[in-house]
This record gives structure tokens, C-alpha cells and sequence, in this order.
């Protein structure tokens, strides 16, 4: 299996991209490659796992992003995979663009996760008030995005429209511009993943060890932005 540095900056499919194509064949020859086995609780089984955060994905929640070598095509969970292809999400309920510069586009996507799955099996108040207030602040940082960055930012269609309208080398150094923006999913958009991993992955990855991230996260939306 693969272990690198997946760079999740927003992006979209540009014209140079959409030549690139994976077989049916060659798609399972990379998720056989990028398999592990784990343990569910119940039973170990043999899964794919994301090159980006390392999470399980499976059952239709896997997205293979096509390379110019097919063989290093990359193969990514659909929360890691839509920054990297924000032309894909079509729908307005996929979200939107917040301004975050002190939480990565990973961290963003574990935090709902967890959130989503707190909201299901615990029943503390002090939690679920946390939880309250970090979606709030989080939904507070689309306004951030129009006002310090440009206005309309927030909206994925039309940051969708800049990126391709940008030329060549500016979209290269797009970084510079994007670097503190990141996707802020919606619970519709990651549901199937987050279903898969509670089917297969409490064994692993129990929500129950993220009582702690939710609360200190919560703490650090408490310091001065």
C-alpha cells in the first residue's frame, strides 16, 4: 500500500485531466494494492483504505481519480476525493466553501464525521452544545470566505467557474489564493462513507475515542481567529 502526502488543495477536473481514463481492470488491481486487513470488532476483513487519510472505503464509497499513468491512479474516500474535484459536486446541498486557516481539509472531514456520529450515540448535553456551537462557527466562515477572500467564494459553482477560467500558470499557483479555503461538506454528500465505516469500522475506529477531539477542537474555536 501507498502512504503519501495527498495534496488537498481545491481543485477541479481541467481539460488536460479529463483524458485520463481507468479500466475496470486496472481499478481493481489498485484497490487490491491498497488494501489492509482490520479488525471490525466481529471478525477481520480485508479493505480498501484511502491514500489520503488512511479511512476505510468500500461498498460504492470509494472514488478512483485517474492518473496519466493508470497504475498511479489515486485511489480516495469521497471526502478527500471532492476538494481535489469540486466540478463533480453538482447538487446545492454538497456544501460550501468556508475560510479556515487553522484546520486542514483532513481535519474538516474527520470533524464532521465525528460530529455526525456523536450526534447518534451519545446523549450528553455539554456534547451536544459543543457540537452546536462548532457548527455554528464553522457555517460563519462561508460569510469569512466572501468578505476576505472575494465575494461569492463560498458558492462551489462559482469558485468552480474561476478555477477553470484561470490560465495555466495561475492555476498552478492557485495555492496562494486557496490555501486557507477549505470544502465544508454537508452530511448528505459524505453520508454513504460515513454509513460504510459505522457498519465495518467501529473496531478500529471507534467513535466513542472522539469525545476528546470534538472537545478540544471546541476549545481552540474559543481562541481569538
Amino acid at each position: 500500500m501507498d502512504n503519501k502526502k495527498i495534496d488537498l488543495t481545491l481543485s477541479v477536473i481541467r481539460p488536460e485531466r479529463r483524458k485520463f481514463s481507468v479500466s475496470a481492470k486496472i481499478e481493481k488491481q489498485i484497490l487490491k494494492k491498497n488494501s489492509i486487513p482490520i479488525n471490525t470488532g466481529n471478525k477481520m476483513i480485508k479493505v480498501p483504505i484511502c491514500q489520503s487519510c488512511g479511512l476505510p472505503v468500500g461498498e460504492g464509497t470509494h472514488m478512483i481519480e485517474p492518473s496519466e499513468k493508470p497504475t498511479e491512479s489515486l485511489l480516495l474516500c469521497k471526502p478527500c476525493y471532492y476538494p481535489r474535484n469540486l466540478d463533480e459536486l453538482t447538487m446545492p446541498s454538497n456544501g460550501y466553501i468556508i475560510l479556515e486557516p487553522r484546520i486542514d481539509q483532513t481535519e474538516i472531514n474527520t470533524l464532521i464525521c465525528a460530529l455526525w456520529y456523536s450526534q447518534k450515540i451519545y446523549d450528553d448535553d455539554e456534547l451536544l452544545g459543543v457540537i452546536e456551537q462548532l457548527t455554528k462557527s464553522l457555517s460563519q466562515k462561508k460569510t469569512h470566505a466572501d468578505l476576505y477572500i472575494a465575494k461569492d467564494i463560498s458558492n462551489i459553482e462559482y469558485l468552480t467557474q474561476v478555477l477553470y477560467q484561470m490560465d495555466s500558470d495561475d492555476y498552478e499557483r492557485r495555492y496562494n489564493l486557496l490555501k486557507h479555503l477549505r470544502w465544508m461538506p454537508s452530511i448528505e454528500s459524505i453520508l454513504p462513507t460515513m454509513e460504510y465505516w459505522r457498519r465495518n469500522c467501529f473496531g478500529l475506529y471507534s467513535p466513542k475515542n472522539w469525545y476528546s477531539l470534538i472537545n478540544s477542537i471546541g476549545k481552540e474555536r474559543e481562541k481569538k481567529f
